[in-house]
């Protein structure tokens, strides 16, 4: 664990004090390399405490020194948890563990410091009090052993008025000793709420993290519009349908024009009336995409003027293919698995059914999709797709296809999943372990049992860790 990035300078130097010259030494001595050249003049065998503190606090993201430091303390906080546990084994509960082993640790002058490493967002009012519990306990327990010492052992020149101290404190003792265990108790109770609210604080911290986790989920699969400049060089882009070949291009045929990112079935008012463009790029016929274009003079007045076009990778369309069949998102996408005949024109389509008088939809790209005998069949690799809803007012129809009415969709209501991500692993390892594969390191027996075991292996557990390790990270 990373201890050492929770800590200023200053806590780190402080902590290098707690834990012995010697652990640093040995570590030291160990890579001594890497040593002389952080610590040019000194032995390793000789350094001392505080040429260490500050050495680690000056190169603090060296990955030698962090990991020696982190770990020292890891070594000084496994001691300290030893103790707890031997109280709580005994029958204490955990604050009063923490009472009873902080003041005898290490830590005991940096109680905020032992917190700070052992704990996750500890509350300011939670370290406060258990300090200052800590110190009163301290100080009782030093004016009982005082007294002790006292009574046991006095010297030949004990006089009659340390005798009168020695009596008085006597009688007092009792009492102070009734004191220091109510405000033990008193304490405890305060920080056994302070404890809840602690858990209550954590909870809420992992929700919000869960939900920041579902919503950066949304962000990373967001469709959002790319900065398209002005380009004087091709000042008209369309939306166009690719045709065959026309001598040396190929055929545009022009559906409609891009205006802010929208799709215009009116035509730009400052744009040359035509149906027909070309390109030099080669696209499928009927592939549909966008293209910049201008117009350039064709000396020969009983011609149009030439065409130069260049076709945009970086805007891609949306096309809307409605799903037959389909009333629900589970429908869906046993449709796209199993495969359906209509497959997208262009690089991207929302495979979509209506529901409630709007339309919800995965947004797919080609890449998602193989294609097998005229089917157009959903990838088994693929884990998960946004989902839009959308209504047919966003829609943009030429004859039977339909485009959804902006090239950019925004943020997806929702992240569907489609197959469980580690079952996804589960069958990539599977197809790359076949036994013509495994034959020179197992025999055949060998592998069909490693292949059984890896296909019985359950994935809800395993699924569900690795979301709150993404948490976590």
């Amino acid at each position: 664990m990373d201890h050492i990035s929770k800590l200023t300078d200053e806590e780190v130097k402080t902590v290098c004090g707690m834990i012995p010259i010697k652990y640093f030494r040995d570590a030291f001595k160990s890579n001594t390399q890497k040593f002389h050249k952080l610590c040019p003049g000194h032995r390793p065998e000789k350094v001392l405490p505080d040429t260490v503190g500050k050495l680690v606090a000056s190169h603090r993201d060296d990955p030698f020194l962090s990991d020696v430091l982190n770990n020292g303390i890891r070594l000084l906080l496994d001691i300290v948890q030893k103790e707890l546990s031997k109280f709580t084994d005994a029958g204490d509960d955990d604050q009063t563990a923490l009472l009873r082993a902080l003041p005898e640790s290490d830590f005991h002058d940096h109680i905020a410091l032992y917190l700070k490493l052992s704990m996750e967002n500890c509350p300011a009012e939670y370290a406060r009090l258990l300090e200052s519990a800590i110190k009163e306990i301290s100080a009782r327990r030093k004016s009982v052993e005082t007294y002790e010492e006292m009574k046991q052992t006095p010297g030949a020149d004990t006089t009659a008025a340390l005798m009168e101290k020695l009596t008085a404190l006597e009688q007092n003792t009792e009492l102070e000793r009734e004191m220091h265990s109510r405000e033990i108790e008193s304490l405890t109770a305060q920080c056994a709420g302070l404890q809840e609210k602690l858990h209550a604080v954590q909870a809420a911290y992992e929700k919000k993290e869960q939900e920041l986790s579902v919503l950066q989920e949304l962000i990373d699969l967001a469709d959002l519009p790319t900065e398209s400049t002005m380009d004087n060089t091709y000042p008209y882009i369309s939306l166009c349908r690719a045709g065959g070949q026309s001598g040396n291009s190929f055929e545009l045929f022009r559906l409609a024009d891009i205006v802010d990112g929208t799709i215009c079935l009116q035509r730009q008012a400052d744009a040359p009336n035509r149906e027909k463009l070309f390109t030099k790029s080669y696209k499928p016929t009927n592939f549909i995409g966008i293209w910049r274009w201008r117009t350039e003079p064709n000396f020969n007045p009983e011609k149009l003027d030439y065409i130069v076009s260049e076709f945009q990778a970086g805007q891609v369309p949306t096309e809307i293919i409605i799903v037959p069949d389909c009333d629900s998102t589970d429908d869906l996408k046993e449709r796209l698995t199993q495969g359906i005949e209509n497959g997208p024109q262009g690089e991207r389509a929302l495979f979509a059914f209506p529901v409630d008088g709007k339309y919800t939809g995965f947004l797919c790209r080609t890449q998602d999709f193989s294609f097998q005998n005229g089917r157009t069949i959903l990838k088994p690799t693929v884990a998960k797709l946004p989902l839009y809803e959308f209504s047919d007012q966003e829609i943009v129809k030429f004859g039977r296809s339909w485009f959804y009415y902006r090239i950019s969709l925004g943020v997806p209501r929702a992240v569907f999943p489609i197959i469980d991500p580690f079952q996804a692993v589960k069958d990539a390892v599977l197809r790359r372990v076949p036994w013509s594969r495994m034959k020179t390191w197992f025999s055949r027996k060998d592998t069909q049992k490693f292949q059984d075991l890896l296909r019985e292996m359950p994935t809800e557990g395993i699924s569900g860790n690795c979301r709150h390790l993404r948490l976590l990270c």
